[in-house]
């Protein structure tokens, strides 16, 4: 499970929760605090059947959350999700990685983003495989350069 606070839209504080659902399936979810009530569900999207989870927001105009996900041929595989534009989650762009990924995690880049065509490091991912390897990524889902390896194997709990 993934939690991301995101930009709000609707003057609420609002945040979005990945999550391996019951089916094995992700689940994206957009929640918003609404002080009478507590806290609201706005809507959900869902992709296909993963083992982990991690979710970012990215500090751009687009408001989208990106999810780093081991899918179920065990490797990473990035997904774009918008919210709050016609429906309160939709999914974009998709990236499949031939990298391993048996535990994963993402990271917001940049505080600012600067759109395309500059793409920048727009967050970051890190998976062990067995040694721990972080790479960059744009807004785009596409790689930013050298992936670094670094360290020793990498011992899963």
């Amino acid at each position: 499970m993934s939690i991301a606070s995101v930009y709000s839209q609707n003057g609420k504080p609002q945040f979005t929760t990945a999550i391996r659902n019951f089916t094995g399936n992700l689940q994206v979810s957009l929640w918003y605090l609404d002080p009478p009530y507590g806290i609201a569900l706005s809507g959900a999207a869902y992709a296909g059947g993963i083992s982990a989870v991690s979710s970012a927001c990215l500090r751009d105009i687009f408001s989208d959350v990106v999810t780093a996900v081991e899918n179920s041929s065990g490797n990473l595989e990035l997904i774009q999700w918008y919210y709050g534009k016609g429906a309160p989650v939709s999914r974009g762009n998709t990236t499949d990685t031939s990298t391993p990924a048996q535990n994963v995690a993402v990271a917001p880049g940049l505080a600012y983003l600067n759109n395309p065509p500059y793409f920048v490091d727009a967050f970051y991912t890190a998976t062990p495989d067995p040694w721990t390897t972080v790479s960059p990524w744009n807004q785009v889902l596409g790689s930013q350069g050298g992936s670094v390896t670094a360290g020793s194997p990498v011992s899963l709990l």
